[in-house]
């Protein structure tokens, strides 16, 4: 299986969800347009659920890859460089006022 092809897709599926949070959040903070909080909320919460499943099974597919796989190429550096970096933002994010 190519771990590292997963990892990629998954990297970009993540940058995907976090674009279309962004832009929901966005969205929300309109003041013309009356939005419906709890279906605000349940959006969110569902892609953000589906963020973290996709970041926690690319993390996966690095390690797979590193430690099945002997050729590493640029795809394999990106997926765990952008993976990492996606972990650590959104670990520090709720520890910003």
């Amino acid at each position: 299986m190519r771990y590292t092809k997963w990892a990629f897709r998954l990297l970009i599926y993540v940058i995907v969800i976090n674009m279309a949070i962004a832009f929901l959040v966005a969205s929300y903070a309109d003041f013309g347009v009356e939005v419906n909080n709890l279906r605000f909320t349940q959006k969110i919460l569902i892609m953000t659920l589906l963020q973290w499943a996709c970041l926690f099974a690319g993390l996966v597919m690095v390690v797979l890859s590193f430690l099945k796989e002997k050729i590493r190429n640029w795809k394999f550096y990106l997926s765990a460089i952008g993976h990492g970096f996606v972990l650590l933002v959104n670990l520090i994010t709720p520890f910003i006022p």
